[in-house]
C-alpha cells in the first residue's frame, strides 16, 4: 500500500510497495532510532509512540530483538545487545518490555511484547544494541524502515543525500531492487520549500559552505560579523549538534549566484537563520571570496568534546561541563584560570570570559570529574583540544568543580532572588550589563513571555513591588505591553530601552508553572515534612514506595548529608493543604530527585497525615587517616550519625584503599591494610564491608555495608598507606611514570637535570615498587609516546602515536608483523601474534600521524621506522591500524551468560584453560567480582573424563584477600599445557550479592 511522499527540505523522497502492511498500536510500524552510541548503529534504542520517543526495557532483551531492531534501521546484522542502561539512562517513557522477536520481523513494533508503556521498568534497564553498519553503499533514512525513506549513498566515508530534479520511477526502481526492496510504485520529487539551508562543499552534510535556499535558488551567506552564534543556529537547524568553527573566507570553496544574506548576527538560539537580525534579502557589500562555512559537532572533521554550563542563569553562564563518551562530567578548579575560560566562551558562541570561577561556585555537579588541570592558551576552539592530566585523571571533588560567566550575545533573560530558575525578579542581560524591569502595567501576558522564552511552562504570577527584592543598577525596560505570544521579551511594545520613571522598590517579578523546590520545612532545613513546591504552591510528598535511596538523595540534594531517616511516629489526622507526589522512588543510578520516577502530579495524592513523608538527615559524613604520621596513612575512620567510626577489613582491598586515598587527597594508595595495623579503634564500626571499583571519589560512592551486624570487632579495623606526597603520572602502571610531588593543593613535576638513580630508589621504595630499572628522561611520559586502545588491556587495541600535544592514529596502507612487533617491543608486550586493519578496534579521531610505515622489525621505537612525514597521508580513520601482542591477556567463564562455566585466560594470542589445582574459594571469588558477576563462585564437581582440547595455560593460581586483581595472583609458570584431563579444568559458577548493579 503506498503512502504519501515526505517533503524533507527539497531532498529526493522515495515511497515502495511493501510486501506486507503490518501495524503497530501506533497505526503503522514505530519509528526507531538508537542514541548515544557515538553512530546511527550504536546506541540506546528508543521507539516513537503517539508522537513521544520512549526507551526499550531490558527485560527479556536478546539479540533476536537486536537483529530486528539492525534490520529496520538498515544497520547490518547485530553484534551486541547490552541491557542495564549500558549506553545511559534515557528519559520519558518506558514505551517497550519483555520483547519476544523470532529475529525475522521488519521491525521491533511487530515483535510480540507487553502492553505499551509497563510501569514496572526503570530507565536504568534501558536497552541497547551495536549493529555491525550497513554493509550497502546505500540505504533509506527518516521513516522507520529500511525500505521507506529518503534516499542516502555512502561517499568517501560519509553518508550524503542524494539530490535529482529528474528523479522519477525508473530510478527509484534501481534503488528498490539494490535493497532487495520488490519494485517502487512511485517516486517523489517534492518541490522545493520556499526556505532551505545546508552546508556545501564540506565532509558530509555536517560542514561545508553555508548556502540558503529562497526565491526558487540557492546563495551564499556573507561572513560579516558571521561567529559561532551564527553557526550555532545553522547546526541546531539541520541536526549537527552545536558548532565548533565559523571559518569565513570562503574556507570551503567560493558559491557562485545569489548572497542572499550580510551581517547575521544571531544570539544562537533562533530556531532558523532567517529568523536572526541581517540585512534585507540579497542586500550586501560582498563578495563570494567571503563566504560564510560551519562546522557542527556532528560532522566527520570534529572529534571536539561537547560542552555546556550548568546551573547559571543563562546558556553563557555556569558549572563547565564536558561529554565523553557518551556521558556528561564535570571539570575539576585545579589550575583553571582566564585562557581556559575563553575557550568554553569560545566553544559555546558566547563572547569573551568574563569570570573564570572555582570552589563549585554554581554548586556541586554528579558523575564523572572528566578534565583536571587543564593548560589552555586561549587559542584553541575547543575545552578538548587544550593540554590536560588525560579523561578522569584527577585529585579532586565536586566541591571543586570548576565555573564560567561568559560576556554572552547581545540580550538575555534571568529570574533571580527566587528558589530556583523558574521563580523571581526578571532581568535583562543588555549592553553588557544585567537590569531590571519596571512593573508599570506589568501583567500575567507578560510574564507568559518570560516564561516562555526560558522554558518554564506558563506564568502563574506576575508579582511588582520588588516581590523578589529590589535590583541594583539600570532599568532597562518600562511600560511593557506583550500581547503574550511574543518570542522574546524585548519583542513586546515598551518603552526605549532605559528610559523610565521607575525605581528599584518597582521591579517586576514572575513565577512560572514549571518553577520546582524541595525542602524539609523544619527551621534547620535537614529535618521534618518532605515538600515540592509545584504549581505555584507547596504540597507534601506522600510516603508510599519510599526508599533509603529516595530519601539519601533528597539529603544530598539540600547539603544535609548522605543518609535519611523516615520518622514513623506520625499523628492521625486529615491533611491540610496540597498532596503532590506519592511512590517517588528513586534508586542509585538517579543523580536528582526530579530525575526519579513517581505517580503523577495530584493535587491529592494522599490523605492522612500517618502517610507524609517525614525525614531527618544525617550530617555530611568525612574522612580521615589515624595513627600515621602525616595524614595520609593510619585507620580508616568515616564521620556518621555524629561521631567517628571505623572500617571492618573484610573485603578491604587496593582498589577501597585507592578510594579512600584520593578522598584524603593523599595521591595514590601504596598499600591496603587489615587487622587494625594502625591499633584498634574505638567507637562503632560504621561499614561492614566496602566494594569499590576504584575510580570512585568517595568511600560513599562505593558499593557498602553497614556495620551494624556485629559481625566485626576493632581489631579487624581496615587502614591505608597512601603515597602522600609523590606519584607516577603517564605510565602504564602505578609504578612507571613521570614523577609529581605534591605542594599544597598541586601536583608539581620533577626536573630531570640532577635526577639520580638513588633518588629514584628512594620513589620506588616509598611507593612499594621494588627496585629501580629505569630512568628516562626528557619527558619520556610526555612528547613521543604510543599506546593500545580501545580493548580489554594494554597490550591490544589501535595503534596511537602522542606528537606535538595531541594523541593520533596510524594508517594500515602496508601495516604488517614487522611493524606491530615494534608496537609491543615498546609497549613491553612481547612480540606481535596479530596485525589488525581497517579500524577493528574502532575508528579513531583527529589526527593520523604515521602512513605508509616499514619496519623491519628490530627498531626501538615505531617513529624509527620508515614512513611518509608527519601528519602526511592519503587515509580516513576507517584505515585506523592495530595491534594484538603475546602479552595481551583477558579472563573469561566461557558460558554465553559470561558467569559461569570453564575459566578461560587470552594469552599468546590464544584463549585457554586454568587447571584446578590449588584452586581456593578467594580466586574464585576475585574471578566472579573481576567479570562483575557476584561477590562468590563454586566449583563445578561433575566433569566429565576425557583429554583436554586446547592449551591449559596456568595451574595453582592462589589469590588471596590482599589481591585486587585475578592478574596480582601467584600461580606456576605459563605453560602450553599444564594438565591434560578434563577432570583438571576450572569450571565455576558465580553467585552471591551483586552490591553495585
Amino acid at each position: 500500500m503506498g503512502k504519501e511522499a515526505m517533503s524533507i527540505g527539497g531532498i529526493v523522497g522515495i515511497i515502495l510497495v511493501l510486501p506486507e502492511d503490518l501495524e503497530s498500536p501506533g497505526g503503522g510500524a514505530a519509528e526507531v532510532r538508537l542514541e548515544a552510541g557515538g553512530s546511527r548503529c550504536a546506541g540506546r534504542v528508543e521507539v516513537k509512540e503517539q508522537d513521544q520517543w520512549g526507551t526499550v526495557c531490558g527485560y527479556g532483551w536478546d539479540m533476536e530483538d537486536a537483529a530486528v531492531v539492525c534490520k529496520q534501521l538498515g544497520c547490518g546484522s547485530a553484534l551486541e545487545a547490552p541491557r542495564y542502561g549500558h549506553f545511559g539512562p534515557g528519559s520519558g517513557p518506558i514505551w517497550l518490555s519483555d520483547l519476544e522477536c523470532q529475529g525475522t520481523e521488519t521491525a521491533l513494533s511487530e515483535c510480540k511484547h507487553d502492553d505499551w508503556r509497563k510501569d514496572y521498568c526503570v530507565h536504568a534497564r534501558d536497552a541497547g544494541v551495536v549493529c555491525s553498519e550497513p554493509s550497502e553503499s546505500l540505504w533509506l533514512v527518516g521513516r522507520g524502515s529500511r525500505c521507506d525513506g529518503r534516499v542516502e549513498m555512502l561517499l568517501h566515508g560519509t553518508w550524503v543525500r542524494v539530490l535529482d530534479d529528474q528523479w522519477d520511477v525508473n530510478d527509484a526502481s534501481v534503488v528498490c531492487r539494490q535493497l532487495q526492496c520488490g519494485e517502487a510504485e512511485r517516486a517523489y520529487n517534492p518541490p522545493k520549500p520556499e526556505r532551505g539551508t545546508g552546508p556545501v562543499n564540506g565532509a558530509g552534510r555536517c560542514a561545508g559552505r553555508v548556502e540558503i535556499y529562497y526565491e526558487g535558488t540557492w546563495g551564499t551567506v556573507c561572513d560579516d560579523s558571521w561567529d559561532l552564534s551564527d553557526a550555532t543556529v545553522v547546526c541546531r537547524q539541520l541536526g549537527c549538534g552545536v558548532a565548533m568553527e565559523a571559518p569565513g573566507s570562503a574556507h570551503y570553496g567560493k558559491g557562485s549566484g545569489k548572497i542572499w544574506l550580510d551581517e547575521v548576527n544571531c544570539s544562537g538560539g533562533e530556531a532558523a537563520l532567517w529568523d536572526c537580525p541581517a540585512k534585507a534579502w540579497g542586500q550586501h557589500d560582498c563578495r563570494h571570496k567571503e563566504d560564510a562555512g560551519v562546522v557542527c559537532s556532528d560532522s566527520a572533521l570534529s572529534c571536539a568534546a561537547e560542552v555546556r554550563l550548568e546551573a547559571g542563569d543563562s546558556r553563557c553562564a555556569g558549572r563547565v561541563e564536558v561529554k565523553h563518551q557518551g556521558q556528561w562530567g564535570t571539570v575539576c578548579d585545579f589550575g583553571w584560570d582566564m585562557e581556559d575560560a575563553a575557550v568554553v566562551c569560545k566553544q559555546l558562541g558566547c563572547g569573551s570570559a568574563l569570570q573564570a570561577l572555582e570552589y563549585a561556585h554554581f554548586g556541586p555537579g554528579s558523575g564523572q570529574i572528566w578534565l583536571s588541570w587543564l593548560r589552555c592558551t586561549g587559542t584553541e576552539t575547543a575545552l578538548s583540544e587544550c593540554s590536560h592530566h588525560g579523561w578522569g585523571k584527577h585529585n579532586c571533588y565536586h566541591a571543586e568543580d570548576a565555573g564560567v560567566v561568559c560576556s554572552g550575545k547581545d540580550r538575555r533573560v534571568r529570574l533571580v532572588n527566587g528558589t530556583g530558575r523558574c521563580a523571581g525578579r526578571v532581568e535583562i542581560y543588555y549592553k553588557g550589563t544585567w537590569g531590571t524591569v519596571c512593573d508599570n502595567s506589568w501583567d500575567l501576558s507578560d510574564a507568559t513571555v518570560v516564561c516562555h522564552q526560558l522554558g518554564c511552562g506558563v506564568a502563574m504570577e506576575a508579582p511588582g513591588s520588588a516581590h523578589y527584592g529590589e535590583g541594583s543598577g539600570q532599568i532597562w525596560l518600562d511600560e511593557v505591553n506583550c500581547s503574550g505570544g511574543e518570542a522574546a521579551l524585548w519583542d513586546c511594545p515598551a518603552g526605549a530601552w532605559g528610559q523610565h520613571d521607575c525605581r528599584h522598590k518597582e521591579d517586576a517579578g514572575v513565577v512560572c508553572s514549571e518553577f520546582t523546590a524541595l525542602r524539609l520545612e523544619k527551621s534547620n532545613g535537614c529535618s521534618g515534612r518532605l515538600q515540592v513546591f509545584y504549581n505555584g504552591t507547596w504540597g507534601s510528598v506522600c510516603s508510599n514506595s519510599m526508599t533509603p535511596d529516595t530519601m539519601s538523595l533528597v539529603c544530598k540534594e539540600l547539603g544535609c548529608g548522605d543518609e535519611g531517616f523516615l520518622e514513623t511516629d506520625l499523628p492521625y489526622g486529615r491533611i491540610s493543604g496540597s498532596t503532590w507526589l506519592d511512590r517517588v522512588e528513586c534508586g542509585k543510578m538517579n543523580s536528582s530527585f526530579w530525575q526519579c520516577p513517581s505517580a503523577p502530579w495530584k493535587q491529592q495524592s494522599c490523605y492522612d497525615q500517618r502517610e507524609e513523608t517525614r525525614i531527618t538527615c544525617s550530617e555530611m559524613e568525612k574522612i580521615r587517616a589515624v595513627g600515621g604520621e602525616d595524614g595520609c596513612s593510619g585507620r580508616v575512620e568515616v564521620w556518621h550519625r555524629g561521631s567517628w567510626g571505623t572500617v571492618c577489613d573484610g573485603s578491604w582491598d587496593m582498589k577501597d584503599a585507592e578510594v579512600a586515598c584520593r578522598q584524603l587527597g593523599c595521591g595514590p594508595a601504596v598499600s591496603a591494610l587489615r587487622k587494625a595495623a594502625f591499633g584498634k579503634g574505638t567507637g562503632p564500626i560504621w561499614l561492614e564491608r566496602v566494594e569499590c571499583r576504584g575510580t570512585e571519589q568517595s568511600l560513599w560512592d562505593c558499593c557498602t555495608q553497614p556495620g551494624d551486624s556485629g559481625a566485626c570487632q576493632h581489631k579487624e579495623d581496615a587502614a591505608v598507606n597512601c603515597s602522600g606526597f609523590v606519584q607516577l603520572v603517564g605510565g602504564d602502571s602505578p609504578c612507571s611514570g613521570r614523577v609529581e610531588i605534591r605542594d599544597g593543593e598541586q601536583w608539581r613535576t620533577v626536573c630531570d637535570s640532577h635526577f639520580g638513580v638513588k633518588a629514584a630508589d628512594v620513589i620506588c621504595r616509598e611507593l612499594q615498587c621494588g627496585t629501580v630499572l629505569s630512568i628516562p628522561g626528557a619527558a619520556h611520559f610526555g612528547e613521543g609516546r604510543v599506546r593500545l586502545v580501545n580493548r580489554a588491556g594494554r597490550c591490544a587495541g589501535r595503534v596511537e602515536i602522542y606528537y606535538e600535544g595531541t594523541w593520533g592514529t596510524v594508517c594500515d596502507d602496508s601495516w604488517d608483523l614487522s611493524d606491530a612487533t615494534v608496537v609491543c617491543r615498546q609497549m613491553g608486550c612481547g612480540v606481535a601474534v596479530e596485525v589488525t586493519s581497517s579500524a577493528r578496534y574502532g575508528e579513531g579521531c583527529g589526527q593520523i600521524w604515521l602512513d605508509e610505515v616499514n619496519c623491519s622489525g628490530g627498531e626501538a621505537a615505531l617513529w624509527d621506522c620508515p614512513a611518509r612525514a608527519w601528519g602526511q597521508h592519503d587515509c580516513m580513520h576507517k584505515e585506523d591500524a592495530g595491534v594484538v601482542c603475546s602479552e595481551f591477556t583477558a579472563l573469561r567463564l566461557e558460558k554465553s551468560d559470561g558467569c559461569s562455566g570453564r575459566l578461560q585466560v587470552f594469552y599468546n594470542g590464544t584463549w585457554g584453560s586454568v587447571c584446578s589445582n590449588s584452586m581456593t574459594p578467594d580466586t574464585m571469588s576475585l574471578v566472579c567480582k573481576e567479570l562483575g558477576c557476584g561477590d562468590e563462585g563454586s566449583l563445578e564437581a561433575d566433569l566429565p573424563y576425557g583429554r583436554v582440547s586446547g592449551p591449559t595455560w596456568l595451574d595453582h593460581v592462589e589469590c588471596g584477600k590482599m589481591n585486587s586483581s585475578f592478574w596480582q595472583c601467584p600461580s606456576a609458570p605459563w605453560k602450553l599445557q599444564s594438565c591434560y584431563d578434563q577432570r583438571e579444568e576450572t569450571r565455576i559458577t558465580c553467585s552471591g550479592i551483586q552490591l553495585c548493579p
